[in-house]
């Protein structure tokens, strides 16, 4: 097996570098746009060695690193970036998987009479990309896709870093904890309560004690440690893994509180779903169905990689209010999360708070044994009823109750 993941660290401020040199010599972050509390979505390496970093609020930044330039993301770029990764990659081997900004593995298996050994491809892969396209990555190559993930952390934020097959759980054992692409930063602060510090303590735990800590989440916690892994690399012939949940209304209705728990309900599932896969979506597409049979279709990206029941419903109820705008009842909706990918342990802790995690682990199962049905939040149960203003458009619960670092597009 040989598994290469190509990883360009801070991939919103390298791309905005190659689209202009001259940014290389200051540091650099992307914001959220059009907010009064904007939060830093990456940072250039200059503004990593001034102490910045995701996630950090900008007025903070800017009292940290006074000389820090300040750009609004540019979605378009960034999509351009990502398919000039991709054609790089497919040079090398069909099985070339997209997996989040900056992120691509390919499945060089088979490639060997075309460009020598994984390591020689690798190596010519880098190239290409930074010749062409002016893009420094990270590169790991290695038996599977967790663990070439983790070997381009290990030289970040340039080099290529080849595991050898049967080594995983050597090459593992003394890094941090936080480099396993799973540990998210709450589940992270828990693990070094239990002073656990490196992927060795987590071996060393074994599996039922990090299951009787943890639930299931343990079980691949362990199988993580060790360096195992059998995702296979999807093929760019292969549908992108996708969750849809659709939900027709008994009857036809506007009724906003029948909504609202309408909606709630398609959200929770959906995202109970992500976790039992351990993928977070980067994009939510809602459509409704009026009764006379007009559909629409609005799609929002998240700011940033979510499982959440909580960051999804604001999603959707944003996305809701933009598409319900006739007073025509509804038919149906569904929910689609796609972009799939692990979700980034840096960005996570702005994503989850560990209550809510610990909340919707215990819906989770309550669900798995007694049934989707069993329990779920009272505000969500259609007793809480809203008002639509002029336009028929739902106000949800705030008018503050919009998705952080988000885009909506029709």
């Amino acid at each position: 097996m040989a598994i290469v993941h190509v990883n360009v660290i801070g991939f919103y401020t390298a791309v905005a570098e190659a689209l202009e040199p001259k940014l290389r010599d200051r540091p650099l972050a992307v914001a959220t746009a059009g907010r009064s509390r904007r939060m830093l979505l990456d940072v250039s390496r200059q503004a990593v060695a001034a102490g910045l970093d995701r996630g950090m609020l900008l007025e903070r930044a800017k009292r940290q690193c006074r000389d820090l330039m300040v750009l609004d993301p540019m979605p378009d770029a960034y999509d351009r970036a990502m398919d000039a990764l991709v054609n790089e990659a497919v040079r090398y081997s069909p099985a070339v998987e997209p997996a989040g900004p900056g992120h691509v593995f390919v499945d060089l298996n088979g490639t060997e009479r075309l460009w020598g050994t994984a390591l020689d491809a690798a190596e010519s892969m880098r190239t290409g990309i930074l010749d062409q396209y002016r893009l420094d990555p990270s590169l790991g190559v290695a038996r599977n896709k967790l663990v070439s993930k983790v070997a381009t952390r290990v030289v970040r934020p340039t080099g290529l870093c080849e595991v050898m097959i049967g080594s995983e759980r050597e090459f593992l054992s003394p890094l941090p904890i936080g480099h396993l692409p799973t540990v998210e930063d709450d589940l992270l602060i828990e693990l070094r309560e239990l002073n656990l510090r490196i992927i060795a303590d987590i071996v060393s735990l074994g599996p039922d004690a990090l299951r009787a800590a943890f639930g299931p989440q343990g079980r691949s916690l362990f199988k993580a440690a060790q360096g195992e892994d059998d995702t296979p690399v999807r093929f760019m012939t292969t549908p992108a893994p996708h969750v849809t949940e659709p939900f027709a209304f008994p009857g036809q209705t506007n009724d906003d509180a029948v909504l609202l728990a309408a909606l709630w309900r398609v959200c929770s599932r959906c995202a109970r779903r992500l976790r039992k896969t351990a993928l977070g979506a980067r994009r939510a597409v809602l459509a409704i169905t009026y009764a006379d049979g007009q559909r629409v279709r609005r799609s929002g990206r998240f700011g940033e990689c979510t499982l959440s029941d909580f960051v999804i419903f604001e999603m959707a109820e944003r996305l809701f209010r933009a598409a319900y705008q006739r007073r025509v009842r509804l038919k149906s909706i569904s929910l689609r999360l796609d972009h799939l990918s692990y979700p980034d342990a840096q960005m996570y802790l702005f994503d989850l708070k560990r209550e809510r995690r610990d909340l919707l682990t215990a819906l989770d199962a309550i669900r798995d044994r007694f049934g989707e049905d069993a329990i779920d939040l009272a505000a969500f149960r259609g007793t809480t009823h809203q008002r639509r203003d002029r336009q028929g458009a739902f106000q949800g619960a705030s008018p503050g109750n919009q998705p952080r670092n988000s885009e909506i597009s029709r």
